[in-house]
This record gives C-alpha cells, sequence and structure tokens, in this order.
C-alpha cells in the first residue's frame, strides 16, 4: 500500500503496475486539470493489459432518484432517515452530492467518465460491479459505498 498526493503524479514507473484502484476519489479532482493529469499517469503506470478501477458516487442513479419525485429514492441509495436538515429537498440532496460542502468537484455517469478514460488513451472501458472485477486484487471494494456507487473498469 502506497499513500501519495495523487493529483501530480504516481510513484511508478512507466508500465510498472498491474492494476490500479481508486474509490471515492476521482470526484475530488477538478475536472479539467486534475482529472486529466490524473488519468494519463494511470494510464502511463499501468502495463498493457493493466487495470484502472474507479468507484465514485453514481451522479445517474441520484438524478433517477430526484426524477421519481419522492425520497424514496435517495433512501435507496443510503441517504440517511431521517434526511439531514440541512439537505430538506431532494435538490438540496442532489447538490450535496455533486458538491459535498465544497469537497466534491464533479459528477459521474458512466457516459462521462468512459469519455474521460477514453481522452486518457484508454481503450476498453467497461461498467463493473460491487466486488467484481476483472482482478480479484481490484475488487476489494467498501460496503457502505455499494448502494450509490458506480464502478468503471479501463485496460490499457
Amino acid at each position: 500500500m502506497i499513500s501519495w498526493d495523487c493529483r501530480r503524479s504516481l510513484p511508478l514507473g512507466d508500465g510498472a503496475a498491474i492494476g490500479i484502484r481508486v474509490e471515492q476519489f476521482v470526484e475530488h479532482l477538478e475536472t479539467r486539470e486534475e482529472l486529466p493529469d490524473f488519468l494519463r499517469e494511470c494510464h502511463r503506470a499501468l502495463r498493457p493489459g493493466g487495470v484502472l478501477r474507479i468507484i465514485v458516487p453514481d451522479a445517474e442513479r441520484y438524478l433517477q432518484a430526484y426524477c421519481r419525485g419522492d425520497l424514496s429514492g435517495f433512501r435507496e441509495l443510503a441517504v440517511p432517515d431521517p434526511f439531514p436538515e440541512d439537505l430538506p429537498t431532494r435538490m438540496d440532496i442532489i447538490n450535496h452530492v455533486f458538491h459535498q460542502w465544497d469537497e466534491h468537484r464533479w459528477g459521474y455517469d458512466f457516459e462521462t467518465l468512459a469519455h474521460r478514460l477514453r481522452a486518457a488513451g484508454f481503450e476498453r472501458i467497461e461498467r463493473a460491479e460491487y466486488k467484481i472485477s476483472r482482478d480479484p486484487e481490484l475488487g476489494q471494494d467498501r460496503e457502505e459505498h455499494a448502494p450509490y456507487s458506480l464502478y468503471v473498469e479501463a485496460v490499457r
């Protein structure tokens, strides 16, 4: 296990990694600058055939819950019930997901994340599932994030 500020670079040589797993991190990056740099670094550090597994809050799930017109869809996504007093409306919940008190910088659905990954050089990009991965080591997902997360794997 390596602890590192991944916004700038990865402490790995070219093609040194078999797999990279990123859980609940990408949404904290500035999408126009930090995210493209980070994804290119992952592509550089992975060997051919290496897998990048990204787990983020699934914006599509939250927007579907919003469109249902009531709060029941948010309960399925593990939003606390009763809802926090500072999130009294469906739009408040959406804003919290996308911004999380200025910690989150961007919301992602599969289409958007796949687009960013292709721009970084990845070609095989697939929607994955909780604890199911091309590489069992990368599928060590945290249960508390499962109800609301998008799982994506990209192969170099």
